[in-house]
């Protein structure tokens, strides 16, 4: 059940737009920035991996993952999520499927792994072709990390999954909220824009100094976690930061897990509570 849905989903024209549109940004920002050398920062996040985007092809594809992840793969996985449900409801194909010998949990089950594979694809395909693209303008080589030598190549792929893997995971939150409004209603732009709003509100909400309490229980608040993978400071960086090494450990990739899972357990179980319940009329 789970490939026919799959299937249909990748051959959907949305879909597909919504693959080039990913491929093609890192593509375009390869040739922006052809000619631009490495920088040093004194900032510690994906900024700084940013900075150094031009120092190889798997500089370049962590560039992408930074700069996608915070906004345009957003929207492409509240899209997936959002239209998952609601989308067969506006086509009136939802009572149908339920006509199958398909139990309610197996079919909303369905769905949900489709959208996590979507997900994950999409997280695969910046990176991927960031990778290429970087490769091709830039040459192929270890990561520069922005503060210390060059990691091998073997390394630089390893830490390049576990990147891709993490940024999937972090947007679990807004997955599974955009999920739960596709099952609360039958119009998938509500559930989309749901989905992507939870994002904007959760940004601004982790701005506001007054709020700090909150913050370590916000989605997004642990995005871009996933770049200490790639910020090794030797003793000979202190300088940039006035004497002091700040804290590099992955311990905030480790906090965002959880906070991730505790979304996810409850957005995805009240949708399943709702979907047991819900009258399907379309």
């Amino acid at each position: 059940m789970i490939a026919v849905e799959l299937a249909r989903q990748v051959r959907r024209r949305r879909t597909l737009m919504c693959f080039v549109f990913l491929v093609g940004l890192p593509l375009i920002a390869a040739l922006a920035n052809r000619s631009r050398s490495p920088e040093r920062t004194a900032e510690i996040g994906t900024r700084a991996l940013f900075e150094v985007s031009t120092a190889s092809g798997i500089n370049h594809a962590l560039a992408a993952l930074a700069f996608m992840s915070a906004f345009f793969l957003v929207i492409v996985v509240s899209f997936f999520a959002g239209d998952s449900v609601s989308g067969e409801a506006t086509w009136g194909t939802l009572r149908y499927l339920l006509i199958r010998p398909v139990s309610r949990g197996r079919l909303l089950a369905s769905k949900l792994a489709v959208v996590l594979v979507l997900a994950l694809a999409a997280t695969v395909a910046i990176a991927a072709s960031g990778l290429v693209s970087g490769t091709i303008a830039f040459g192929w080589g270890g990561v520069a990390t922005p503060f210390g030598p060059t990691m091998s190549v073997g390394e630089s792929l390893l830490r390049l999954g576990l990147a891709v893997l993490a940024v999937t995971w972090s947007l679990a939150g807004v997955i599974s909220f955009a999920f739960l409004l596709s099952v609360v209603t039958d119009s998938p732009a509500a559930a989309i824009t749901g989905g992507f709003g939870l994002m904007i509100v959760s940004t601004i909400l982790d701005g506001l100094s007054s709020l700090d309490y909150l913050h370590p229980g916000l989605p997004t608040h642990y995005w871009g976690a996933w770049s200490r993978l790639f910020l090794e400071l030797p003793a000979s960086a202190a300088p940039i930061f006035g004497g002091s090494l700040p804290d590099t450990s992955l311990r905030p990739m480790a906090q965002d897990a959880i906070v991730q899972l505790v979304y996810a357990v409850v957005f995805v179980g009240a949708a399943a509570w709702w979907f047991r319940r819900k009258d399907i009329l379309s």
